[in-house]
């Protein structure tokens, strides 16, 4: 299958599942003149009265003591259940091998894993970025590939894990003398060997505790800066998700057969293998 120049993520996610008509990544060249008063009449109707106002509490609490803070401050209240309306849509996601012209040459690979987005799961995920970028890193360096990686948890319509590989050759100012550049396809096989490699590799328990610690400590930095603390918010507003609550039992119960888990399911997960031509 052949595209057109398109957006980058656009085109992976577009070819992912072309039957879902909603994509984190939108095309700011697509909104519409009527877009700022839709916006407009959807926040005078939801917040401009006080009784609509929207109280989101996340961190590592107990639950009794923020009830009394509650209660000592604001009084006494009451809270409705709110609901959305949302429109029943299917998320049928398969596999795409795809080439296009972009601005961005070279393999672009679109991971899309089923996941429940628990807690343990999000905590696991620097230890998962961490595998995945080693093992990528160890098949694709050597060929003169430069790799990089980012994770995406996704909600809706289902919960989920992305995983996004971009490789790009190095310049050739920087190959070993007589070597060249590597085909797509080639590169596309090393990453493939590489999700295999990391799904089959078991972690150390010695492993598993400096990684722990690793990440209680990225946690506790987290929670104390202004940015962590808005990502909270916005992730328990938006997902429903409270990652931080418990965090420290949770951490504690995250072991080798968890990462092994998540890592697997990336491997055997749908995805859109994108060879971009410049």
């Amino acid at each position: 299958m052949r595209l057109a120049a398109t957006p980058l993520r656009d085109s992976l996610e577009s070819a992912l599942a072309p039957s879902y008509p909603y994509f984190l990544h939108r095309n700011p060249a697509l909104l519409t003149t009527a877009l700022q008063d839709r916006a407009e009449a959807y926040f005078n109707e939801r917040f401009t009265h006080v009784n609509n106002g929207v109280l989101i509490l996340v961190g590592d609490l107990d639950e009794l003591t923020v009830k009394r803070v509650l209660m000592r401050y604001l009084g006494g209240f009451q809270t409705n259940r709110g609901t959305v309306q949302r429109q029943a849509v299917t998320y049928s996601p398969a596999s795409a091998s795809l080439t296009g012209e972009s601005r961005e040459a070279g393999v672009h690979i679109l991971v899309d894993a089923p996941l429940p987005l628990s807690t343990a799961n999000y905590l696991a995920l620097p230890i998962v970025k961490e595998q995945v970028h080693r093992a990528l890193v160890r098949r694709l360096q050597p060929l003169g590939i430069s790799v990089s990686e980012s994770f995406e948890p996704v909600a809706y319509p289902t919960e989920r894990l992305r995983l996004f590989i971009s490789c790009e050759p190095v310049s050739a100012d920087g190959l070993p003398a007589g070597e060249y550049a590597i085909p797509a396809h080639t590169v596309l096989q090393n990453v493939r060997l590489a999700l295999e490699d990391v799904s089959s590799e078991n972690l150390s328990q010695a492993d598993i505790r400096a990684w722990r610690n690793m990440v209680y400590e990225q946690v506790r930095a987290s929670q104390a800066s202004a940015g962590g603390v808005l990502d909270a918010v916005v992730m328990r507003y938006t997902m429903g998700k409270d990652i931080y609550n418990r965090y420290a039992e949770t951490l504690a119960g995250i072991d080798s057969s968890r990462i092994h888990e998540i890592l697997s399911a990336l491997a055997r997960a749908p995805r859109v293998e994108y060879v971009a031509l410049p």
